[in-house]
Protein backbone atom coordinates (compact mmCIF):
# COMPACT_ATOMS: atom_id res chain seq x y z
CA UNK A 1 0.00 0.00 0.00
CA UNK A 2 1.41 3.36 -1.05
CA UNK A 3 0.88 6.30 1.28
CA UNK A 4 0.27 9.74 -0.14
CA UNK A 5 2.37 12.41 1.48
CA UNK A 6 0.35 15.45 2.48
CA UNK A 7 0.79 18.51 4.60
CA UNK A 8 -2.61 18.20 6.21
CA UNK A 9 -3.87 21.05 8.30
CA UNK A 10 -5.68 20.31 11.49
CA UNK A 11 -9.39 20.95 11.41
CA UNK A 12 -12.15 19.86 9.09
CA UNK A 13 -11.13 16.75 7.14
CA UNK A 14 -10.83 17.38 3.38
CA UNK A 15 -11.25 21.17 3.74
CA UNK A 16 -9.48 22.93 0.87
CA UNK A 17 -10.29 26.68 1.07
CA UNK A 18 -12.83 29.28 2.07
CA UNK A 19 -15.68 29.30 -0.43
CA UNK A 20 -17.46 32.58 0.35
CA UNK A 21 -18.28 35.14 3.01
CA UNK A 22 -21.91 35.78 3.99
CA UNK A 23 -23.63 38.90 5.31
CA UNK A 24 -27.25 39.63 6.18
CA UNK A 25 -28.59 42.87 4.73
CA UNK A 26 -31.94 44.60 5.30
CA UNK A 27 -32.66 45.25 1.58
CA UNK A 28 -31.09 42.89 -0.94
CA UNK A 29 -31.68 45.10 -3.97
CA UNK A 30 -30.04 48.08 -2.23
CA UNK A 31 -27.08 45.94 -1.13
CA UNK A 32 -26.56 44.45 -4.60
CA UNK A 33 -26.69 47.93 -6.16
CA UNK A 34 -24.14 49.23 -3.63
CA UNK A 35 -21.78 46.29 -4.02
CA UNK A 36 -21.88 46.39 -7.84
CA UNK A 37 -22.19 50.11 -8.57
CA UNK A 38 -20.14 51.63 -5.72
CA UNK A 39 -17.67 48.88 -4.75
CA UNK A 40 -17.24 47.33 -8.21
CA UNK A 41 -18.34 43.76 -7.48
CA UNK A 42 -19.71 41.53 -10.24
CA UNK A 43 -23.22 40.12 -9.75
CA UNK A 44 -23.19 36.33 -10.02
CA UNK A 45 -26.79 35.54 -9.04
CA UNK A 46 -29.84 37.20 -7.48
CA UNK A 47 -33.04 35.62 -6.17
CA UNK A 48 -36.04 37.72 -7.12
CA UNK A 49 -38.53 35.72 -5.06
CA UNK A 50 -38.16 34.88 -1.35
CA UNK A 51 -37.27 31.31 -0.48
CA UNK A 52 -39.68 29.86 2.09
CA UNK A 53 -40.85 26.34 2.94
CA UNK A 54 -43.79 25.08 4.98
CA UNK A 55 -41.85 22.04 6.25
CA UNK A 56 -39.34 23.89 8.49
CA UNK A 57 -36.57 23.23 5.97
CA UNK A 58 -34.96 26.67 6.48
CA UNK A 59 -35.02 26.12 10.25
CA UNK A 60 -33.20 22.82 9.79
CA UNK A 61 -30.69 24.17 7.27
CA UNK A 62 -29.95 27.59 8.78
CA UNK A 63 -31.13 27.39 12.42
CA UNK A 64 -33.66 30.20 11.89
CA UNK A 65 -37.31 30.66 12.87
CA UNK A 66 -39.56 28.05 11.15
CA UNK A 67 -41.52 30.84 9.40
CA UNK A 68 -38.42 32.61 8.08
CA UNK A 69 -37.95 33.46 4.44
CA UNK A 70 -34.90 34.69 2.57
CA UNK A 71 -33.58 36.09 -0.69
CA UNK A 72 -29.98 35.51 -1.70
CA UNK A 73 -27.47 37.16 -4.01
CA UNK A 74 -23.87 36.30 -4.76
CA UNK A 75 -21.37 38.94 -5.84
CA UNK A 76 -17.73 38.48 -6.75
CA UNK A 77 -14.64 40.65 -6.41
CA UNK A 78 -11.72 39.02 -8.16
CA UNK A 79 -11.64 35.44 -6.85
CA UNK A 80 -13.61 36.25 -3.67
CA UNK A 81 -17.35 35.69 -3.41
CA UNK A 82 -19.72 37.37 -0.99
CA UNK A 83 -23.21 36.04 -0.25
CA UNK A 84 -25.76 38.73 0.61
CA UNK A 85 -28.96 37.52 2.27
CA UNK A 86 -32.16 39.38 3.07
CA UNK A 87 -33.89 37.43 5.85
CA UNK A 88 -37.40 37.96 7.19
CA UNK A 89 -38.25 36.16 10.43
CA UNK A 90 -40.65 36.86 13.31
CA UNK A 91 -37.79 36.80 15.84
CA UNK A 92 -35.21 38.71 13.76
CA UNK A 93 -32.82 41.08 15.53
CA UNK A 94 -32.56 44.16 13.29
CA UNK A 95 -29.75 45.91 15.18
CA UNK A 96 -26.48 45.89 13.26
CA UNK A 97 -23.62 44.78 15.53
CA UNK A 98 -20.76 47.19 16.13
CA UNK A 99 -17.22 46.03 15.43
CA UNK A 100 -16.78 45.36 19.16
CA UNK A 101 -20.05 43.39 19.52
CA UNK A 102 -20.27 39.62 19.43
CA UNK A 103 -21.04 38.80 15.83
CA UNK A 104 -19.44 42.03 14.63
CA UNK A 105 -17.81 41.57 11.24
CA UNK A 106 -16.20 43.28 8.30
CA UNK A 107 -14.01 42.55 5.34
CA UNK A 108 -11.23 44.71 3.96
CA UNK A 109 -10.63 45.78 0.39
CA UNK A 110 -6.93 46.26 -0.42
CA UNK A 111 -6.26 49.50 -2.29
CA UNK A 112 -3.13 51.02 -3.82
CA UNK A 113 -3.99 54.51 -2.50
CA UNK A 114 -6.02 54.65 0.70
CA UNK A 115 -6.46 58.43 0.50
CA UNK A 116 -7.99 58.18 -3.00
CA UNK A 117 -10.27 55.37 -1.80
CA UNK A 118 -11.38 57.45 1.20
CA UNK A 119 -12.11 60.48 -1.00
CA UNK A 120 -14.17 58.29 -3.36
CA UNK A 121 -16.13 56.71 -0.51
CA UNK A 122 -16.79 60.08 1.16
CA UNK A 123 -18.45 61.23 -2.07
CA UNK A 124 -20.90 58.28 -2.08
CA UNK A 125 -24.43 58.99 -0.78
CA UNK A 126 -25.13 57.39 2.60
CA UNK A 127 -21.55 56.21 3.18
CA UNK A 128 -19.83 57.22 6.42
CA UNK A 129 -16.04 57.05 6.47
CA UNK A 130 -14.38 56.87 9.87
CA UNK A 131 -11.06 58.46 10.70
CA UNK A 132 -8.06 57.08 8.83
CA UNK A 133 -5.69 55.04 10.98
CA UNK A 134 -1.97 55.73 11.24
CA UNK A 135 -1.54 52.22 9.76
CA UNK A 136 -3.10 53.30 6.44
CA UNK A 137 -6.61 51.91 6.72
CA UNK A 138 -10.07 53.31 7.24
CA UNK A 139 -13.36 51.73 8.17
CA UNK A 140 -16.56 52.89 6.50
CA UNK A 141 -20.22 52.02 6.75
CA UNK A 142 -22.69 51.39 3.97
CA UNK A 143 -26.00 53.26 3.78
CA UNK A 144 -27.62 50.47 5.88
CA UNK A 145 -24.84 50.38 8.50
CA UNK A 146 -22.66 47.45 7.41
CA UNK A 147 -19.02 48.07 8.33
CA UNK A 148 -16.28 47.52 5.75
CA UNK A 149 -12.65 48.59 5.49
CA UNK A 150 -10.20 49.85 2.90
CA UNK A 151 -6.55 49.14 3.61
CA UNK A 152 -3.33 50.01 1.85
CA UNK A 153 -1.01 47.03 2.32
CA UNK A 154 2.37 47.79 3.86
CA UNK A 155 4.22 46.27 0.92
CA UNK A 156 2.85 48.89 -1.50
Amino acid sequence: MHEIETTALQGIPTAIRLDHYGYVVPDLDQAVAFFTEVLGFELISLDHQPLAFSDNRLARWYDVHPRASARFAFVRYGRDTVELTEWHAPDQNTITPANSDLGGRHFAIAVADVDAAIAYLQAQPGVTVFEKSVWNFAYFSTPWGMTLQVVQPLNQ
